[in-house]
């Protein structure tokens, strides 16, 4: 269980104001406050979008779901991440495919690097 030593989230953002608040810090932040604040457990439960826009102070986007629900002693959830698309391009960069183009210079540039037996040019 998170456990949550600020009492507000600015005071969590004001600790934390060297590094970015991620998602992931928001959601322990969440997390811990729920896990020790019964009253704000039971507004997540309630209101999840309306508890957490007023706890962080953003607005969030009309099109996000959220969805909080309690775990007990007999189930454990696990959540993953949503699935990565890529289009056929990008697949072809992950895949250690050169990126197709249709730039000239970009094609010299390209081929510069190149040595005449096909292998990268230190020179």
């Amino acid at each position: 269980m998170p456990d949550n030593k600020y009492s507000s989230f600015s005071q969590f953002q004001e600790a934390n104001a060297e590094k970015a608040v991620t998602e992931a810090g928001v959601r322990e932040y969440i997390s811990g406050r729920a896990a020790q604040d019964e009253s704000f457990r039971k507004a997540l439960l309630a209101d999840a979008f309306g508890t957490v826009e007023s706890e962080i102070g953003v607005k969030m986007p009309s099109g996000l779901k959220l969805v909080v629900h309690e775990e007990s002693n007999e189930e454990l959830h696990l959540v993953l991440p949503a699935p990565v698309e890529l289009t056929p391009q990008q697949l072809q960069v992950v895949s250690g495919g050169w990126p197709p183009t249709s730039d000239p210079a970009a094609t010299a540039a390209d081929d510069a690097l190149f040595d005449a037996d096909g292998g990268l040019d230190y020179d």
